[in-house]
């Protein structure tokens, strides 16, 4: 009889389990708001602002070392591009192609819609300094608007969209393919037969309508690289030295390495056929931010 109420414990206990994890896949997702386009036609979204879990908890398979969770709170609403900057966004601003060398090698594809890829972390700076500029200089945002790369923290946060799973999506990586491409080299994804970045936008988006979070190219972020996160208020790790966190996974890469959590370094004077990276806009008056933020 003992036996078999530990028996009937122990499956009450692992019934728990499935329902607590389901309910975290069907968590309803933090509400955002209408995007916008610039004058590069990158449509811009809204992400709020919010408190989360930054990194991995221990049992999330495929973690590593520098995924320690640390709590993280972004206290300002920003706006992020809906997808990779794409090459002819690049040409728009920078008109150069940084892309060729990997387009002749087979690596990528060429054309308007495909990511921007073979582009450093200071080339990626000097196109959102370059865009800056442009918008300030055509009247199209005031002076205290800036572009940039997002942070580590927003990165996560956004990329989230309200999820603490290991991908926005769920825990389940059968799903991978559905939101993104994947595979090419590490494994056997969706990208095995077709290796190379491919256009922007083409799977599912996660909650907040942000596309290829988890996989096409990985992607610059403004901070410096540690192994232990950031956390606290509007966290940053300073860009001192060469080394510069990643995130995102690329199609070259496994599941693992396309979780949330994922992060890596790279050299700030590196790039890669499978790297490229999206940007971030501060809010200004015009975008609508809450009337007491412009007193």
């Amino acid at each position: 009889m003992k036996l078999y109420a530990w028996l009937t414990f122990l499956a009450l206990c692992a019934a728990t389990a499935v329902a607590d994890e389901e309910a975290a896949d069907n968590a309803a997702p933090v509400e955002a708001h209408t995007p916008t386009k610039n004058t590069i036609g990158m449509t811009m979204v809204p992400i709020p602002a919010g408190t989360f879990h930054m990194g991995s908890p221990d049992r999330e398979p495929g973690r590593n070392n520098n995924e320690g969770q640390v709590e993280a709170t972004i206290t300002k609403p920003f706006l992020m591009s809906d997808t990779e900057v794409t090459q002819e966004q690049w040409t728009a601003v920078m008109g150069n192609s940084p892309w060729d060398g990997a387009v002749s090698n087979s690596f990528a594809k060429k054309g308007p819609r495909f990511p921007a890829v073979g582009v450093t972390w200071d080339d990626a700076m000097a196109f959102c300094k370059e865009l800056t500029d442009s918008e300030r200089k055509a009247g199209k945002v005031p002076a205290d608007v800036t572009y940039s790369l997002p942070t580590e923290a927003q990165w996560e946060f956004a990329c989230r969209a309200g999820s603490a799973n290991a991908y926005a999506f769920g825990h389940a990586a059968s799903k991978l393919g559905d939101y993104a491409w994947w595979g090419g080299d590490i494994s056997d994804g969706n990208a095995r037969a077709e290796p190379y970045a491919h256009e922007v936008g083409g799977k599912q988006p996660n909650a907040w309508n942000l596309f290829d979070m988890h996989g096409n190219v990985s992607e610059w972020c403004l901070d410096g690289f540690e192994d232990t996160l950031p956390g606290g208020t509007d966290p940053l790790t300073p860009a001192s030295g060469y080394d510069r966190a990643v995130r995102g996974g690329g199609w070259t890469d496994g599941h693992g390495n396309c979780r949330s959590a994922w992060r890596w370094r790279e050299s700030s004077a590196s790039s890669s056929y499978s790297r490229g990276f999206r940007v971030v806009r501060t809010l200004g008056t015009a975008d609508g931010t809450a009337a007491e933020d412009s007193k």
